[in-house]
């Protein structure tokens, strides 16, 4: 099972300017991981995955209290750092966050993010 988590996330790193991906549950404890051989502590990525999304969706429950501003489940967010990039994408019991340069092309990220994501549930589903 974990070599198909394994194998689903290496299609990430394609990607050019990816360097890291990082499968979590919602508590940020990491179920599977995969690099280009930069050095990225994974247990780190994946508490921060489950700490941003914890915090959104708590800071848009808080905004919307009494109406219905906004709506729906949060499923992505998007980090924009000097130098990077961070991805994360709500996957049914989890989270995948990638990490990737600057001038990662966003659209070829997004692509391949939702195919990535789109094995991942397979995955868990047939768990």
């Amino acid at each position: 099972m974990y070599n198909r988590f394994k194998e689903s996330l290496s299609l990430l790193l394609e990607v050019p300017g990816v360097f890291a991906v990082v499968l979590s549950n919602r508590d940020g404890i990491v179920v599977e991981y995969v690099s280009n051989g930069t050095h990225t502590d994974s247990n780190v990525i994946g508490a921060m995955s489950a700490g941003i999304f914890g915090m959104i969706k708590k800071s848009l429950q808080r905004i919307s209290e009494g109406d219905d501003i906004l709506g729906g489940e949060l499923n992505q967010v998007l980090v924009e750092l000097t130098d990077s990039k961070l991805m994360a994408v709500s996957v049914t019991d989890g989270i995948l966050m990638s990490i990737s340069k600057e001038n990662v092309n966003l659209g070829l990220l997004r692509i391949y993010t939702k195919k990535t994501s789109d094995r991942i549930s397979e995955i868990m589903n047939s768990i």
